[in-house]
């Protein structure tokens, strides 16, 4: 009898203590696969990072569920791409009522590339999206190519970017960022 109370106990406290666990760590929440792996390796284990876009999702008409905002509310910090890569970020941002959330968008800072300048005799993009020449329908960047993870030096100023908003916002661990 006294091995069930004790292995219900068990089971009835085990979520408290991992959530206590988790405690003390940044929610982070990002929308693409590069901004996922650059927040990954900066945080390490001081963070939680998760991502917002299933694969194969085209980023640029994503359309974001109640649980998409859900969880952008329980961040601490909302790393996008920009306007141009998705564009339906700012409009997300507007319904979420966590007055405390960061959201970083990772291409301020970094001058995008007139959209001619990208190579568009590449059939699969550098997210794994499939693009014809030009934009799809849809699919518009104001001229601009958004897909910033490509260029090394933009990576170094992403980087720059989610970390010390990292360190801004968990002053404790700035210097682990």
């Amino acid at each position: 009898m006294f091995k069930k109370i004790a292995g219900l106990l068990v089971f009835l406290f085990l979520p408290v203590v991992c959530a206590c666990a988790q405690e003390g760590k940044l929610e982070v929440v990002t929308t693409l696969f590069p901004t996922y792996d650059f927040a990954k390796q900066i945080g390490k284990d001081k963070i939680n990072v998760s991502l917002l876009l299933p694969p194969g999702v085209e980023p640029h008409t994503f359309e974001p569920k109640p649980q998409d905002v859900v969880r952008i509310n329980k961040a601490d910090i909302f790393i996008y791409t920009g306007k141009y890569m998705e564009p339906w970020a700012g409009d997300l941002l507007k319904g979420v009522s966590n007055k405390k959330l960061v959201a970083l968008d990772v291409s301020s800072g970094i001058e995008l590339m007139a959209a001619a300048d990208h190579d568009e005799g590449d059939a699969e993009d550098h997210a794994g999206e499939y693009h014809e020449k030009g934009d799809e329908p849809g699919h518009h960047h104001g001229g601009k190519d958004p897909h910033i993870w490509v260029d090394l030096g933009n990576d170094q100023v992403m980087v720059d970017t989610i970390a010390k908003a990292f360190a801004d916002k968990d002053p404790a661990n700035s210097d682990f960022y």
